[in-house]
């Protein structure tokens, strides 16, 4: 697509939304596409949160806010397009681990 600035990184992680979940498509530095049932509308602000399991300091969360700039129909589900407007990674507990 025109206009992309930063190189995407393919993904079927799960991403969970206020609303419900999604899977995310791909991802930027400053951008993400994912497709989910949630009825979201251009310019409409979204947060969102990533797990990854499999980091090898161990699993981490990415809080984000972004802003949706398209929306597709894709079969019964929703292509949906956004900028990502900040993110925080906070580290989580692996399961089994202990709390003290």
């Amino acid at each position: 697509m025109r206009g992309r600035r930063d190189e995407r990184f393919d993904s079927t992680l799960v991403l969970r939304l206020e609303q419900g979940v999604g899977v995310l498509r791909n991802v930027s530095a400053n951008g993400i596409y994912f497709v989910t049932d949630v009825a979201l509308q251009a310019g409409a602000p979204v947060k969102f949160t990533l797990e990854f399991r499999d980091f090898r300091g161990g699993p981490v969360q990415a809080n984000c806010t972004a802003r949706v700039v398209r929306v597709e129909e894709q079969g019964g589900s929703k292509g949906v397009a956004a900028n990502i407007d900040s993110f925080e990674f906070l580290r989580i507990p692996a399961p089994g681990a202990e709390r003290g």
